[in-house]
C-alpha cells in the first residue's frame, strides 16, 4: 500500500482516517474493514444505481477491451475532441497532486501520470485494472462518497460522469471538498439543452443506466454555493472542431447552448 495513497484515503462510512495492517484496511473510528482487489482498494458501499452503473462499465470492457470505445458515449471523434478541450484547459502541470473521478480506462487523462501523482477513481474494476497499468493510483468507490481527505488535490477531474449522477448537489460538493483552496475542478459533459442531447438520451434509455441532465445554469451556482467559483468555459460544437471560450458565465449568448453539444467547465476553490 502506498503511503502517498494511504494517508489520504477516508472511512467511506464516517471520513476518519484509515490504517493498513498489511493486508485490510481498517477505520480507527467505526471499526469498519475494507479489502483489497489485487492493488485496488475497494472502497464503495454501492447504492443500486452505483452497482447498475459498475455492471454496465463492466461490460464495456469486456466488449471493447482497453480501448477508447469502452470509455466513450458517443464515438472516438467526440472522446478526442473533447479530451483535447479538458486537456488544453489542464494547461502544463508538474508535481501536482491529481484525481480523475470516473476515470475509466484511463485513457483520458493518462498522459498526466507521467509527472503528477494521479488518483483514478471509478466503479468498475475492469476499468480500474487498465487504469493502474497506464500509471494511476486506483480507488474502487462512489463518486457520491469520494473516501479521500479534504484539502487533498491540487486538480480535481470530473470527465463526462455528472450525467451518472443522482444526487447532483452532494457531488459537487465533493469535488469542492476534495480540492485544495486556490485549487482547480474541471468538469465535461454533454451539454443537455442542446436539442440533440434529448435524441441521444432517448436512444441511450435501453443501451445504459439512466442518465441525468444538469444544465450549467445548475452547475455554475452549485459549484459557488459550496465555495468554487467558475473562472472558465468552452463549449465544443460537435460533430464541428468548433469552440467558443468563455470567460463571464453572465454575459454570453446562451443562444450557444441550444447548439453546442459539450462544455468543459473550470472552477477555482476560494482560499478563504
Amino acid at each position: 500500500m502506498e503511503e502517498k495513497l494511504l494517508h489520504r484515503l477516508r472511512c467511506p462510512s464516517c471520513y476518519h482516517p484509515l490504517y493498513y495492517d498489511g493486508q485490510i484496511l481498517s477505520c480507527s473510528a467505526c471499526q469498519q474493514s475494507y479489502l483489497f482487489y489485487k492493488n485496488i482498494p475497494l472502497l464503495s458501499k454501492q447504492a443500486r444505481i452505483d452497482r447498475d452503473w459498475e455492471r454496465f462499465f463492466n461490460g464495456q470492457v469486456k466488449q471493447k477491451g482497453d480501448t477508447i470505445a469502452a470509455n466513450s458515449y458517443l464515438n472516438e471523434h467526440h472522446f478526442y475532441l473533447l479530451q483535447q478541450a479538458v486537456l488544453e484547459m489542464v494547461g502544463p502541470v508538474k508535481n501536482m497532486n491529481i484525481i480523475d473521478i470516473g476515470c475509466g480506462t484511463g485513457h483520458f487523462s493518462a498522459s498526466l501520470a507521467k509527472e503528477n501523482l494521479l488518483v483514478g477513481l471509478d466503479l468498475s474494476l475492469q476499468m480500474l485494472m487498465a487504469a493502474e497499468a497506464k500509471g494511476f493510483y486506483p480507488i474502487q468507490a462512489s463518486a457520491l462518497e469520494l473516501p479521500l481527505a479534504e484539502n487533498s488535490f491540487d486538480l480535481v477531474l470530473a470527465n463526462s460522469i455528472i450525467q451518472c449522477i443522482h444526487e447532483i448537489e452532494n457531488f459537487l460538493a465533493g469535488l469542492v471538498r476534495l480540492c485544495l483552496p486556490g485549487g482547480r475542478i474541471i468538469i465535461s459533459a454533454f451539454n443537455c439543452q442542446n436539442f440533440f442531447f434529448k435524441t441521444f438520451r432517448q436512444l441511450k434509455r435501453n443501451q445504459s443506466p439512466r442518465l441525468f441532465l444538469y444544465p450549467l445554469g445548475k452547475i455554475v451556482p452549485t459549484l459557488a454555493k459550496f465555495g468554487a467559483r467558475p473562472s472558465r468555459i468552452t463549449l465544443l460544437f460537435y460533430p464541428f472542431k468548433l469552440r467558443k471560450k468563455i470567460l463571464d458565465f453572465k454575459f454570453f449568448e446562451k443562444a450557444f447552448l441550444l447548439v453546442a453539444s459539450s462544455f468543459v467547465l473550470e472552477a477555482r476553490k476560494s482560499n478563504a
